[in-house]
């Protein structure tokens, strides 16, 4: 199948308000194939594939290494290259004593690792997921909140439900996204651990999710479908534009029992503005002043004073008093 990866970015993009773009991975068998990828760029020095990644999410390029081209052994490991996973390797001993207390923790630390194969490739290239250069990628990978990695994750649930269970490694947490994915095939959702922050940028509030490029047509058909019922990210906070019954209760037992729509106006420390400051003109009795209306009407709608028994205070009327409807109190402002 022939995907538009323009769109399918752009789709990611709108849907869940991404701050980096949305990019792809391949691996290589031949060194060669890889240098073949229009507008390559190779590393001049050797980096972590924290830092490469990076490049592809945060500066839009098209990059391709080799083992030679990684910094040691544990990002080699992940994507297969360079032959890492030697007895060495799978010791974890340059993790003790720095992420694990015993060389017994390190050592079940790397073999909880979600890692590539060795011996069957040698390079590879990460590049947007929008250029199309890698046509087609092993996967897809994007950084997001946690709120619209759901968003997303509700959206391959959409249609042919299942549940996903995803892996915490800890430190090496590309294992979990990259890692996991390039192996199995399938969606991963990873919490960037300290290298990935520390070396490739990643943000505090930010996961990462990689999976099959094909799993993205059906995610964001569940996600525009969500849309249609009103479900769309940034969640909405409930009560920003609504009324919260508790407070709305009935202001005289005779309106509660036609049913009518109550609204209660406390009146609570009357205060002007001057061009010198606030000046308070005046207190609210102790008596609640409670105003009922035969309408609906917004928590945000105004009363005019006109409308309240009493006198104005203050000399002229410039400014018309208003009575802001709210649950727990009012301010009137001149």
């Amino acid at each position: 199948m022939t995907l538009d990866w323009t769109k399918l970015a752009a789709d990611l993009e709108r849907l869940l308000r991404l701050r980096a773009i949305p990019f792809a991975m391949k691996l290589f068998e031949h060194r060669s194939d890889m240098e073949a990828i229009p507008r390559i760029r190779r590393p001049k020095a050797v980096h972590t594939l924290d830092q490469v990644v990076a490049q592809a999410a945060r500066l839009g390029w098209t990059v391709g290494i080799t083992s030679e081209d990684l910094v040691g052994a544990q990002c080699r490991a992940v994507v297969g290259l360079g032959l890492a996973k030697d007895d060495e390797w799978r010791s974890g001993q340059h993790m003790v004593g720095v992420w694990y207390a015993a060389p017994e923790d390190a050592q079940a630390h790397q073999s909880a690792m979600e890692c590539v194969p060795d011996a069957r490739y040698e390079a590879l290239a990460v590049a947007p997921l929008a250029s199309g250069r890698l046509d087609p990628p092993d996967i897809a990978l994007f950084y997001a909140t946690p709120g619209a990695m759901m968003y997303f994750i509700n959206g391959l649930q959409w249609s042919g439900y299942k549940r996903f269970d995803w892996s915490v490694v800890g430190e090496s947490a590309c294992a979990d996204s990259w890692g996991r994915a390039l192996k199995t095939r399938q969606p991963s959702l990873s919490i960037p651990c300290f290298a990935e922050r520390r070396y490739g940028g990643v943000l505090d509030d930010e996961m990462l999710m990689a999976l099959p490029p094909d799993e993205i047509p059906k995610a964001i058909a569940g996600m525009e479908a969500l849309a249609k019922n009103g479900l769309r990210y940034p969640f909405p906070q409930y009560g920003i534009q609504q009324m919260s019954a508790p407070a709305w209760q009935s202001a005289t037992p005779a309106a509660a029992a036609e049913g009518r729509p109550q609204a209660a106006v406390f009146l609570t420390d009357l205060r002007v503005r001057s061009t010198s400051g606030v000046r308070r003109r005046g207190e609210a009795r102790s008596a609640s002043v409670c105003a009922t209306f035969g309408g609906v009407r917004s928590p945000s709608e105004t009363v005019p004073s006109s409308r309240l028994s009493g006198p104005t205070t203050g000399r002229r009327r410039t400014h018309q008093s208003r009575i802001f409807v709210k649950t727990s109190r009012a301010r009137s402002l001149a």
